[in-house]
C-alpha cells in the first residue's frame, strides 16, 4: 500500500472517530502499568476513552459493596466530571465489583 492510500485511510479513520461514542471509565485508587487489551489502557480502544480515578476506592471497598461517605462523594464527582466535562456517552468501571455501585452512578 502506498503512502497516499495510507494517509487517506488515516484521515478517514480520524473522521470516523469524531462521530464515535466517548467512553468514561471509573478507576480504582490503584496504580499499575496497563497492558494493551486491558480496560485501563487507552490503546485498547479505537475511540476516545476518559479515565477518572476515585480517591479511596479500593478493590476491597468494591468487593464489599459499601463505600464510606467520603469515597461516595469522590465517586459522584468522578461520574459528574466524566459526563459534564468530558461528554461521555457511557461509563464503565475497571473492576467488576463496581456493579454494586450502578444505582449510585445512575
Amino acid at each position: 500500500m502506498d503512502n497516499k492510500v495510507k494517509g487517506l485511510m488515516k484521515v478517514m479513520h480520524q473522521a470516523q472517530m469524531v462521530d464515535m461514542a466517548k467512553l468514561g471509565i471509573i478507576r480504582l485508587d490503584y496504580d499499575y502499568p496497563a497492558a494493551p487489551g486491558d480496560m485501563d489502557c487507552a490503546d485498547s480502544f479505537e475511540y476516545d476513552v476518559f479515565y477518572r480515578c476515585v480517591p479511596g476506592l479500593t478493590f476491597g471497598i468494591c468487593q464489599s459493596g459499601k463505600m464510606e461517605p467520603t469515597v461516595e462523594e469522590h465517586f459522584k464527582k468522578a461520574v459528574k466530571w466524566l459526563i459534564e466535562k468530558k461528554g461521555v456517552d457511557g461509563i464503565s468501571g475497571d473492576c467488576g465489583f463496581m456493579m454494586y455501585f450502578q444505582s449510585l452512578a445512575r
